[in-house]
């Protein structure tokens, strides 16, 4: 019944001083207006666009401020996912090149040791537009899969190109001028000839 009887009095005692506070606030400003109110219409003027300069100045400098520690934040960011992209582009790179070399068992083997190492860190870091870039590759890659194409597709080597590009993007790149297979030509001789004549140009949006 004390314990009740000191908080009700805990209660009671903040709403008085918040009503306190607000009376003293009101009659602040009550003062203020008053005050401007009798002073010249010149020395209001004046008054209250000093005021104004000073606002904004304040304004100015807290958005500069909170855009210079957004741009640090999003460095950082980049910057932990730098080798985390290195890795995930680094095993598809492996893993096309000696496609030709692993058998079936040994391919999943190199799958079931990178999803258990890295996929979860990636998942944590990886952007919208590169979760979507990856799914449609590895969606792309069961249908051929399923339909008995062990050999891939130039719809599956383009699926990994709009990764590259999700990547690089969320990198901080802008990609202006990238066209399609312009990364892949970085390491395919033929890309005109064997895939791009056979598919549509425009790259996956990312």
């Amino acid at each position: 019944m004390a314990d009740q009887t000191a908080t009700g009095w805990q209660l009671t005692r903040g709403v008085i001083l918040l009503l306190l506070v607000i009376g003293l606030l009101g009659t602040a400003i009550y003062g203020a207006a008053v005050a401007l109110d009798h002073l010249r219409t010149g020395v209001a003027a004046g008054v209250l666009t000093a005021s104004a300069t000073v606002l904004i100045s304040v304004i100015t400098l807290v958005a500069s401020q909170r855009a210079d520690r957004r741009k640090l934040i999003e460095q950082s960011v980049r910057e932990r996912k730098v080798p985390l992209y290195d890795e995930l582009i680094g095993f598809w790179m492996a893993t096309l090149f000696m496609a030709d070399q692993l058998s079936e068992d040994e391919m999943a083997a190199r799958w079931q040791k990178f999803n258990g190492e890295s996929l979860h860190t990636l998942i944590l870091w990886m952007s919208e537009p590169v979760i979507g870039a990856y799914n449609r590759m590895r969606e792309v890659g069961l249908r051929n899969v399923e339909s008995g194409n062990t050999e891939g597709s130039p719809e599956a080597v383009f699926a990994f190109e709009d990764l590259l590009i999700a990547v690089r993007k969320d990198l901080g790149h802008s990609n202006a001028g990238i066209e399609r297979g312009d990364l892949l030509r970085l390491w395919i001789n033929d890309v005109d000839e064997s895939l791009i004549n056979q598919t549509p140009t425009d790259p996956e949006p990312v």
